[in-house]
């Protein structure tokens, strides 16, 4: 499971978004070597606390990657 979670700049980062490369070249990797794989980005859907751990409580990743870039980091 990847996933990009949301910043916290809102709705500016809406404005202004960009495409997880990141994540789509290693989920392209993993599937070309047989592997199953989950993207959720939460810049372009809405992220909820609640759906968000049934959805990894329900998908029993064996591993889980984040994506975040240093502006979207709260400090």
């Amino acid at each position: 499971m990847l996933i990009r979670p949301p910043s916290i700049l809102g709705y500016i980062a809406r404005e202004n978004i960009q495409h997880p490369v990141n994540l789509t070249m290693l989920a392209s990797e993993a599937l070309a070597n047989g592997l199953e794989v989950e993207l959720l980005d939460y810049e372009l859907e809405v992220y909820d606390k609640a759906r968000f751990g049934y959805r990894v409580r329900s998908s029993k990743p064996d591993i889980i990657g984040f994506s975040a870039v240093t502006p979207h980091i709260p400090i």
